[in-house]
């Protein structure tokens, strides 16, 4: 293989969707695309000419699996450009840098549509230095010129600005025929008169995106997957929220929506390749706002009336929504047999002491109000949500609401995890904060509780058939005479079967529920129960 590029992907499923359309754009441009994740057995690649790993700033685990994952790439790449991007690159990028100042170059995340074109120079732009052939100093070059300090809390910093002409604000060239326009975004400091003074001095507010850069942030888009059966659409980014906890907000900007029209487009045409479902992703889907044809805005309502109008037969899954957002109206939509059943609630904590804290913007009854219209609209959906154990200031009554919740809230899965203070966010400086030992043991009655929840659902299942969608070649092993074929179900049970003939990857199949693997849900692996084809 020649003029390989290998990409890497950390954090959520909008992450992986982006690294999917980056990953396009380079084989479009007729690179060869390596995605297997790189690990301390990985054979050197000496062919890669670029390595790319798309990152994620939700805790500190998350960065330093980022870190880890970059030395191992400056290792098994060694003449590859290792090029860093995503939410962590967008507000650390002297840290990530500083690993190696001569082959790391940082794309900030909300910049990492470049990837599109940068695809273009080093085919046959600028960069371009025979057939098939390109320079690497050159393409150092022009990386570095979107590599920038990251925002101090004191004195934010933003990378300079790129015109259309292709020179940087203080008249330095970069790039070429296709370098991309991009405007500053400003940061907004705020002070909260319901913080103490020291939470004060670390807010502030998601950088506002103008509407060019608002559609550059869904320029990394594919019709096609190479790691995933199941498709997924790209229809928000951003967040107008500003959670005391998270970082988020800070690294993509302010909430912006993909027009309908173009949604519309994208899932028509998946719809054309056979696509049977695809999943709905952005950093909060609530706050879905797309132009309309009327020259208005439409909510997510409003979209999918339009989807399930415009198409004949995909199924669409909705990825995350917070739960004051799950009304009568929405529901209404959700029952449609076309809208797959299973849901993830953005939930945190049971304790409403500790959601204002948090600053989100719902009660603990609000949560179960919405698990109860989520059943009305649907027949036994699997419901699941993200809850953070230990957050400053968190007391036992706090977290006994949090497991009364989750008992009243029967979810058939909890994403737990333990607080992770954030810099240059509000709860970074609140106290009390919570000894490890203490979120350990709150996260250990979480994930069992979570492990119960799910095997009494499959268990509900049981000898019930299900349609199912079966997962990619990555996922069929041959054992002997049988296949074995991973599937994903309807309400998004993950199964495993077996079957005399290889099911094509991303076909819809059916299958009956036969067992759950009690062993493989307690180590938190994908498969979570046994099925046959049927």
């Amino acid at each position: 293989m020649a003029n390989t590029v290998h990409f890497e992907t950390l954090g959520c499923r909008l992450n992986q969707d982006e690294t999917e359309g980056a990953a396009r754009c380079f084989a479009d441009a007729g690179f060869t695309i390596s995605m297997e994740n790189l690990s301390s057995s990985s054979a050197v690649q000496a062919d890669a000419v670029l390595g790319v790993i798309n990152t994620c700033t939700v805790t500190g685990k998350a960065e330093q699996k980022a870190r880890r994952i970059i030395r191992l790439m400056l290792e098994k790449l060694p003449q590859a450009v290792i090029l860093v991007t995503g939410c962590y690159a967008e507000l650390d990028a002297a840290e990530i840098s500083s690993i190696d100042t001569e082959r790391i170059c940082v794309l900030p995340g909300t910049r990492k549509f470049l990837l599109a074109s940068l695809a273009r120079e080093m085919s046959g732009g600028s960069l371009c230095v025979g057939k098939g052939c390109f320079s690497r100093d050159a393409l150092a070059a022009f990386l570095r010129q979107v590599h920038f300090v990251p925002r101090d809390a004191a004195a934010p910093v933003r990378p300079a600005v790129l015109s259309t002409s292709g020179r940087t604000a203080g008249g330095k060239a970069v790039g070429g025929k296709n370098a991309s326009s991009f405007a500053p975004a400003t940061d907004v400091r705020t002070a909260d008169a319901s913080l103490p003074p020291a939470v004060e001095a670390s807010a502030q507010t998601a950088p506002a995106r103008t509407d060019a850069a608002a559609l550059q942030a869904f320029t990394l888009y594919t019709p096609s997957f190479e790691r995933h059966s199941r498709a997924s659409v790209k229809i928000q980014d951003g967040c107008n929220n500003a959670c005391s906890f998270c970082r988020i907000h800070l690294a993509r900007g302010k909430s912006v929506s993909l027009p309908v029209a173009e949604v519309l487009r994208r899932v028509q045409e998946l719809e054309r390749r056979g696509v049977q479902e695809l999943v709905f992703t952005g950093v909060n889907l609530s706050q879905y706002s797309g132009l309309s044809e009327d020259g208005g805005r439409a909510s997510f309502s409003q979209l999918l009336d339009v989807l399930l109008a415009e198409t004949d037969s995909i199924r669409f899954r909705v990825s995350s929504f917070y739960p004051q957002h799950i009304t009568e109206e929405l529901c209404s939509r959700l029952a449609s047999p076309r809208v797959q059943p299973s849901f993830h609630l953005s939930v945190q904590s049971g304790s409403d002491r500790i959601l204002a804290l948090m600053r989100r913007p719902y009660c603990a009854a609000d949560v179960l109000h919405a698990v109860e219209l989520l059943r009305r609209a649907k027949s036994s959906p699997f419901i699941s949500c993200d809850i953070i154990a230990g957050f400053p200031g968190e007391s036992e009554s706090d977290f006994a609401a949090t497991r009364e919740l989750c008992r009243a809230a029967a979810f058939a899965w909890i994403h737990a995890f333990p607080y992770s203070p954030r810099p240059a966010t509000p709860a970074y400086s609140m106290k009390p904060q919570i000894p490890e030992r203490v979120k350990g043991e709150r996260v250990r009655w979480l994930t069992e509780t979570a492990v119960q929840g799910k095997l009494h659902y499959i268990a509900s299942f049981v000898g019930k058939t299900l349609p199912a969608v079966a997962e990619r070649s990555r996922s069929q092993r041959v054992g002997g005479e049988l296949h074995t074929v991973h599937a994903v179900t309807d309400n998004f049970l993950h199964v495993e079967c077996r079957t005399s003939a290889p099911v094509e990857p991303g076909s819809a199949v059916s299958v009956r529920i036969e067992a759950a693997l009690e062993d493989s849900v307690r180590a938190g692996r994908e498969i979570d129960c046994l099925a046959v084809l049927v």
